[in-house]
């Protein structure tokens, strides 16, 4: 998958392309796809945002291990922080650099 193909394909606002589906929608990723659809967007330079579901399967895997940088963003509820703490722990375990973010 070439960059330009990839940007060509996406819908455009302000500048910002966008690769998205449903929150209703669960959707498993393979891997090699995941693989392909990043490599494709590093590519065209500039910065990547891949927002992730809580939880990990092989396809956000392989996102989290091609990030150069993780942002938890958490509620300031005690339940919220809670949860966070799991999910800190099992993204931690593939991504080197992981911050949380306060909401």
């Amino acid at each position: 998958l070439g960059g330009g193909a990839l940007e060509d394909s996406l819908p455009a606002l302000h500048g910002l392309r966008v690769l998205s589906w449903g929150r209703d929608d669960e959707v498993v990723i393979p891997p090699q796809a995941m693989r392909a659809v990043l490599a494709a967007a590093r590519r065209l330079g500039g910065v990547v945002v891949v927002d992730l579901p809580r939880r990990v399967d092989e396809g956000v895997a392989e996102a989290l291990a091609q990030l150069d940088l993780g942002l938890l963003v958490v509620p300031g509820e005690l339940r919220a922080v809670a949860a966070a703490r799991r999910v800190a722990a099992t993204a931690g375990m593939v991504l080197d650099d992981l911050r949380v973010v306060p909401r």
